[in-house]
């Protein structure tokens, strides 16, 4: 039997009092960063690389990107800058621009830094947790869910990364999240392409429930153990599907069923 999410209305009004909205919400926006730094034709270069219209590998020139986004070369050029700091491109010395190959070894490395960061922030967070915090939190739960009932990639890596993102607010570690924001945008599009394991999913879910009863608990070392977790079983569910779509034994991603619960 598959089960119902329906996210009751106080949730929106919690959301609302801390500045959450849903439907414009990402990682980079919730810390702060993506307003004042990004320009608007390195949103859609991203994008096309996310859907895999500009495929692993490819050459990007900039006159046809200029002709393509109806923009002249300079902002392309400083697009593809920015889209190489993230690690989205690679610019080569005289030969230009080419879209990342990913690779095991470069997508472990860059799972590898959240894991360094991302548990010592839930710790600290957790000691100045709220009521009002944890309120919002579990309203970003529910929204979570609601996508992964319905196998909504974009939905789910987007509610995923609020999630957190949510909980690194309580206790901004500026430097950390601006280390951690240079490359969300990336994995993004590493999710985006090969997806969560089948039995992935419900565990995400089991473990959000898992650090938000630590936070509420206000336990520190519990609720870093728990991303610490968290993030390993993720590593693994990522190279498990790398390893099954590159190998051909498994699709990049498909709206099966929903979930069971």
């Amino acid at each position: 039997m598959t089960s119902e999410v329906s996210p009751p209305s106080r949730d929106l009004t919690s959301l609302h009092k801390l500045g959450f909205d849903l439907g414009e919400a990402s990682p980079e926006r919730l810390w702060n960063f993506s307003e004042t730094n990004y320009h608007r034709v390195r949103d859609a270069i991203r994008l096309d690389i996310v859907r895999g219209i500009l495929p692993q590998g490819q050459r990007l020139k900039v006159v046809e990107l200029a002709t393509h986004y109806g923009l002249s070369p300079a902002p392309i050029r400083e697009a593809l800058n920015q889209l190489e700091g993230e690690g989205l491109v690679v610019i080569r010395p005289n030969r230009g621009a080419i879209v990342r190959p990913l690779e095991p070894a470069f997508i472990r490395e860059l799972f590898e830094i959240r894991l360094a960061l991302e548990p010592f922030l839930v710790g600290k967070c957790a000691a100045l947790v709220t009521d009002e915090h944890l309120e919002a939190i579990e309203a970003i739960q529910c929204y979570f869910e609601e996508a992964v009932e319905r196998r909504d990639l974009a939905a789910i890596i987007q509610r995923n990364g609020v999630f957190h993102a949510s909980i690194y607010r309580i206790r901004p570690n500026i430097e950390a999240l601006r280390l951690m924001s240079r490359h969300s945008a990336l994995m993004g599009t590493i999710r985006h392409r090969y997806g969560f394991a089948p039995a992935r999913l419900p565990t995400i879910v089991e473990e959000h429930h898992e650090l938000i009863e630590a936070l509420r608990r206000r336990d520190s070392a519990g609720a870093e153990a728990v991303e610490r977790r968290h993030i390993e079983h993720s590593i693994e569910d990522i190279i498990a599907r790398y390893a099954e779509v590159e190998g051909g034994g498994g699709e990049a991603w498909t709206h099966a069923s929903p979930i069971s619960g």
